[in-house]
């Protein structure tokens, strides 16, 4: 590991890719009483520099594990969206959860405990209480954790936060035990579930596979619990993308993260480059979103850029009235100061490219080719997957092409 970061290190200085130069910012946006500068708004500068980066020693290296062939409680394969307040890094690719104390404040911390292995050094998929394969989220609320546990299908609801190694869940949405994993549909099953949020009592789950949204009312006590509402679908049977035919606003098509306060609601539809937006919490069956960013309406799904449109979108999150984006195929992260009220909204703010129109991963230099090792300012996807979380003045971004978490500091 030495040697190889001791030549990246040579490479990114002769290439001047840790030059310290903030470009400015093009297209789209456009201020209002509600961005950068109001009260409450947290804006991050175009292009930004990461303060801390966990899951590499630096930010130019980008191997999986660090280049080891075990994890550390250091390390990471391939980030999941993640849970903030405690911070919870789904780490995919080695079937586990990294939990911290707090949210790091400076580069390379060990995480303070693991959850779904035994300890740091394991990486085995596994089915049970204490196992996971392939989690791909976490949210925390209410005083509990629950993960999103694609692999065997289902969600994990803990009975209160970790702060140990190897803890284990009390139930399971989506199977009717904890030793199931079963991909299954109707009210009470689910298919490589991906995204999760928890606010207001509601448990709000990406549904993946099954091309939908479930809903739950409150916290299930047991496992197996009936979902209350499904969006995408005309009903809990409903299993088909964009239900079978045209796109429109009550369709979705492979949905990945989601995002809920309790009384709003977004859902990142990547398959149709697309997020959709209900200003109120829907309450019947299939109920179409009340605003598309990305599209020009709600009958449209090209893939695009610029400040108007998005490509592959994985994740949303929003506080307040802010709205961040990770738009996976444009190896970016999109900024609204205030949420948008209109279809194709243009995007305010941008991270990981210095405009809005340049969209190549790991481009430092901005020439539109990818560098051969990341930056500060960088991102890259990895299967159409960028995370992201508002977490008080910090922007958590999992950064899954180059198997780091970035923390983005606001001004």
């Amino acid at each position: 590991m030495g040697r190889r970061l001791q030549t990246a290190i040579g490479t990114a200085l002769a290439t001047g890719l840790l030059a310290s130069v903030l470009l400015a910012c093009g297209g789209g946006g456009g201020g209002s009483s509600n961005g950068p500068g109001a009260p409450g708004v947290v804006a991050f500068a175009p292009f930004a520099e990461a303060t801390v980066v966990f899951g590499q020693p630096v930010f130019i290296y980008s191997e999986a594990n660090q280049g080891a062939p075990a994890p550390s409680a250091s390390s990471l394969a391939c980030p999941g969206l993640p849970a903030i307040g405690p911070l919870f890094v789904p780490d995919v690719e080695n079937h586990r959860v990294l939990g911290f104390a707090q949210t790091p404040i400076i580069s390379n911390l060990d995480a303070n405990f693991v959850v779904g292995q035994p300890d740091f050094q394991f990486a085995l998929p596994g089915l049970g209480a204490s196992a996971m394969r392939l989690p791909s989220a976490a949210a925390v609320a209410g005083g509990r954790l629950f993960v999103a546990d694609s692999g065997n299908h289902r969600v994990l609801v803990y009975a209160g936060v970790p702060t140990s190694k190897g803890a284990a869940a009390a139930l399971a949405l989506g199977q009717p035990d904890l030793v199931t994993g079963v991909p299954a549909a109707g009210h009470a099953g689910l298919r490589q579930p991906t995204g999760l949020s928890v606010s207001g009592g509601r448990v709000v789950v990406s549904d993946r596979a099954n091309h939908r949204v479930l809903v739950w009312h409150g916290v299930p006590a047991t496992s197996g619990a009936p979902a209350d509402l499904v969006l995408g679908q005309a009903d809990f049977e409903g299993t088909l993308l964009n239900r079978g035919g045209a796109v429109g606003r009550d369709t979705l098509f492979d949905p990945y993260g989601v995002w809920t306060d309790g009384t709003r609601l977004a859902i990142a539809d990547r398959g149709n480059h697309r997020i959709l937006l209900w200003r109120t919490f829907p309450t019947t069956n299939g109920q179409p979103a009340d605003v598309v960013l990305g599209q020009p309406d709600g009958s449209t799904r090209l893939p695009g850029a610029g400040a108007l449109g998005l490509t592959s979108p994985s994740d949303v999150h929003g506080r307040g009235d802010q709205l961040c984006v990770g738009d996976a195929g444009n190896h970016r992260v999109l900024l609204w100061y205030r949420l948008p009220d209109v279809d194709q909204a243009p995007a305010e703010g941008v991270l990981g490219q210095s405009d809005f129109d340049h969209r190549a991963p790991n481009d430092a230099d901005q020439d539109g080719q990818a560098d051969g090792v990341p930056s500060a300012r960088t991102l890259r996807s990895k299967e159409g997957v960028l995370s992201v979380r508002l977490d008080g003045s910090t922007l958590v971004v999992g950064d899954t092409g180059n198997h780091r978490v970035l923390l983005f500091r606001g001004e």
